[in-house]
């Protein structure tokens, strides 16, 4: 999870197209990995992580979440 927290950051930090080639597939494992975590389990990971990134905050919707 801090793989995804940190990978994220580089990307807002530093602009997509100079690090994706390296960090891009690291991110994607990371969202995959957090995705198979249950929705509730996930809303706890996603509350933990923004308490840590304050005052940024980083939210990954997967696929069959509510809105």
């Amino acid at each position: 999870m801090k793989t995804l927290l940190l990978s994220a950051l580089v990307v807002a930090i530093t602009g997509c197209s100079f690090i994706a080639p390296k960090v891009g597939p690291q991110v994607a494992k990371a969202v995959n990995r957090y995705c198979v975590e249950s929705y509730q389990t996930r809303l706890l990971m996603r509350s933990e992580v923004n308490a840590m990134i304050k005052p940024n905050s980083i939210k990954v919707t997967c696929e069959g979440d509510p809105e």
